[in-house]
């Protein structure tokens, strides 16, 4: 789950850089780095460059959650329906088990 929610973060906020980018470099909003600071024209390239990589990572983040929790569900479906057969399995012997002795007890029911 913590998969899918931190892929939602990522393509939330990338989703925000594409919408509004930083319009100068920024230490609180936006991507900065060295190469994205040496002039105007990188430094959009860099935002536009940054937020489609916040999305594809958040959504391939979300992907990647949503099958590790598939696969855990099926896992913890499978056990619980062959704990449940078990469970039955036993609760059918125990019946015949009474069943049997009710009759030897008592004859069979006509």
């Amino acid at each position: 789950m913590i998969y899918v929610a931190c892929g939602l973060i990522m393509m939330v906020i990338g989703i925000l850089w594409l919408i509004s980018p930083a319009k100068r470099p920024n230490r609180i909003y936006g991507y900065l780095s060295y190469l994205a600071q040496v002039n105007k024209e990188s430094f959009k390239f860099a935002q536009r460059r940054a937020s489609l990589y916040c999305i594809l990572f958040g959504l391939i983040q979300v992907v990647i959650g949503l099958i590790i929790t598939l696969i855990i569900k099926a896992k913890n479906s499978h056990n619980t329906r062959k704990r449940v057969s078990k469970e039955n399995k036993e609760m059918f012997e125990r019946l015949a088990q009474d069943k049997q002795q009710n009759n030897d007890e008592h004859g069979p029911r006509i």
